[in-house]
């Protein structure tokens, strides 16, 4: 819950990750299969008035535009749905208990996918 007042407080809040695991998702199996999962550094950053989400990681820097957002308080996460710089439309949730990332889309083949980011530190300023 601490976490979650933190990130509350609508200053500039950075997420920054030390893991990334892709999945593929196949709906009419109701499944899950890992695609790639490997170390990797990336940082989040989220503007103050929470209308937009910059991803650095080694090889890009992407900005998503947040359309949407919700809490829910039991979970403590966070859910936006987000378009890309590119005009993706994706779904990020921040989990304040599983400390992660995670990323829903579609890829250019209407295939869904997921992309989870470990959390190693959250701080505002």
């Amino acid at each position: 819950m601490l976490l979650g007042c933190i990130y509350s407080t609508k200053a500039q809040t950075y997420f920054s990750c030390t893991h990334r695991s892709t999945y593929s998702i196949n709906k009419a199996l109701d499944g899950v299969s890992l695609i790639n999962e490997f170390d990797e550094n990336s940082l989040f950053e989220m503007n103050s008035r929470r209308t937009m989400i910059e991803h650095t990681c080694p090889n890009i820097q992407s900005a998503y535009y947040i359309q949407q957002e919700s809490y829910d308080e039991e979970d403590e996460a966070y859910t936006f749905k987000v378009v890309s710089d590119a005009s993706n439309e994706y779904i990020f949730i921040i989990s304040f208990i599983d400390m992660n990332i995670k990323i829903l889309g579609t890829d250019n083949d209407g295939d869904n996918f997921l992309v989870v980011f470990t959390i190693k530190k959250i701080w505002t300023n």
